[in-house]
């Protein structure tokens, strides 16, 4: 009986060491960028790392793309040479003279055929950054010979300047997956006013969605809010303690409490509410909206921004600790 069993285990340990290397592959997922259906971004799930479709910025120079809404507002950045090589190892594709046609097809698909779409030899070519940066750079390129039925990933050993662009050739942006998140910063106020200089705090409320159940999957602790996100200034979630300072109050009447799982925007969904101490939150005068950033209790990182309208300190007084308007 104990030879029939060591058999099995056997076969059993034998299994798994085939199927290993398959479930050791990353699962390469599409996911939407800014509207649903969208497909402009390939998450792989091994690395955590967001890749937007080289599309979307073809024929852009390496510093024409940093001028982009994906870099300036979406917190995208250049991938690495490294960072390019490790996406096409987890994706099964590896260079010449290998030939991995289905997996760099798929690859390609994924990311966007840059040139000769359609043809015999479709290519994808993206531009990359060294680590540490240099003043030179190269592109990296997924290639794919529908004769020949090979696929390979490749650097090519040319370099090139930061603000020379070509027709065929775009850009691989990553940037950490995250969920971006629904905020309304004072809820039931509009324009969202904040003045700087208040000893109170801003109310944030993140908004649920029926797959987002924000009081239950936001880490509270992690939340910063601010001009940038990055600003340490929480003060608590949920309803206000006796010994917590006032909400900040632009207005004669006093600013209602939240409570924790309000749903303020009436869709029938609990919403998280926190507030944040407006003058550790760093607004300046001409700033336009405000950062919250955080993680949920699984670690993924999640960004909301909304709105905002900074008063200037003429016109206002002191009043128990507050700022307020006349």
């Amino acid at each position: 009986m104990k030879f029939i069993r060591t058999i099995k285990l056997t076969i059993m340990l034998f299994c798994f060491l085939l199927l290993f290397p398959v479930l050791g592959r990353a699962e390469l997922v599409e996911v939407d960028l800014l509207t649903a259906g969208d497909k402009k971004i390939t998450l792989d799930t091994i690395t955590g790392l967001e890749w937007l479709d080289v599309n979307e910025t073809i024929g852009l120079s390496f510093n024409q793309a940093l001028t982009t809404q994906f870099v300036t507002d979406l917190d995208f950045r250049h991938a690495t040479i490294s960072e390019f090589n490790v996406l096409c190892t987890n994706a099964g594709v590896h260079g010449p003279p290998e030939a991995d046609f289905d997996e760099a097809n798929l690859l390609m698909n994924l990311l966007g055929c840059g040139a000769r779409c359609g043809g015999v030899h479709p290519f994808t070519q993206g531009w990359l950054e060294h680590e540490p940066p240099r003043e030179d750079i190269y592109f990296g390129e997924i290639a794919v010979n529908f004769l020949e039925r090979k696929g390979f990933c490749q650097r090519p050993d040319i370099s090139h300047g930061r603000d020379s662009p070509r027709v065929i050739t775009g850009n691989y942006l990553v940037r950490k997956h995250q969920i971006n998140v629904s905020i309304d910063i004072k809820p039931d106020s509009f324009p969202n006013s904040i003045n700087p200089k208040s000893h109170g705090v801003i109310p944030v409320a993140i908004l649920s969605k029926p797959d987002f159940n924000a009081p239950i999957i936001v880490n509270t602790t992690s939340l910063t809010f601010g001009r940038t996100g990055d600003e340490q200034s929480l003060a608590f979630c949920g309803e206000e303690s006796d010994d917590e300072n006032e909400s900040e109050d632009l207005n004669d009447d006093e600013s209602d409490d939240k409570d924790e799982s309000e749903d303020v925007n009436d869709d029938g969904l609990p919403d998280l509410i926190c507030h944040f101490t407006t003058q550790l939150a760093g607004f300046h005068s001409g700033d336009m909206e405000g950062v919250l950033k955080g993680r949920t209790v699984t670690s993924t990182p999640i960004v909301g921004k909304d709105s905002v309208r900074i008063l200037k300190n003429n016109g206002k007084h002191k009043n128990n600790g507050n700022y307020r308007v006349d």
